[in-house]
């Protein structure tokens, strides 16, 4: 299973560029801190092009998207869904599982 991966939208306009900052800098701190998250990795992205109850964080694998980050639910995302397996469904804004790949039909025979 690969590394889980938590993405950040810092683009500001979804919510304050400041609090997208802070939520990351919390992150960072956290992952750097705590061995059992030392596997976590941390990415930024400008936008998700939802553009609304930011700042919105994307957790992979699973493709669960939360909205309205702060620290504190930052927390729970990492002790909850991150250490324990338990997504937090009151902030999920929205579920895009990974793209698979498209099976060709095969062709008739001639």
């Amino acid at each position: 299973m690969r590394a889980p991966t938590i993405t950040i939208c810092t683009n500001g306009n979804c919510a304050p560029k400041s609090v997208a900052g802070k939520v990351l800098q919390h992150l960072q701190a956290r992952i750097t801190a705590e061995p059992a998250l030392s596997h976590v990795v941390c990415n930024t992205i400008e936008c998700f092009g939802v553009c609304h109850s930011g700042p919105i964080a994307c957790i992979q694998p699973g493709g669960l998207y939360y909205e309205r980050l702060d620290a504190a639910l930052l927390d729970r995302i990492l002790d909850e869904h991150i250490l324990q397996s338990l997504p937090i469904s009151t902030h999920c804004l929205l579920q895009r599982t990974e793209p698979t790949a498209r099976r060709r039909s095969p062709r008739p025979a001639r």
